[in-house]
């Protein structure tokens, strides 16, 4: 599989395997110049779900969850739910 992390039993005591993605980015480079932290994070949440979310679920029939840093150390909001 394609995504960086898989791990088993993850989202619960079962044998089910969980697939996630990380992409680590820099705020102040340009092309989050004019816009939000949020939106920011966003884009790169919703960048990993489309070039992998398909796949996962077509082979493993699971979901793909995308692990968003900032350089400096910021998580993005799927990361703070966990």
């Amino acid at each position: 599989m394609l995504t960086d992390i898989k791990a088993v039993g993850f989202w619960n005591c079962s044998r089910e395997r969980a697939f996630f993605d990380g992409r680590i980015f820099n705020p102040t480079e340009y092309s989050c110049c004019n816009q939000s932290l949020y939106a920011c994070y966003d884009h790169h949440e919703l960048e990993k779900r489309h070039l992998y979310e398909d796949t996962v679920i077509l082979v493993e029939n699971r979901c793909c969850t995308p692990l968003v840093f900032l350089t400096s150390g910021g998580i993005g909001p799927l990361l703070q739910i966990l």
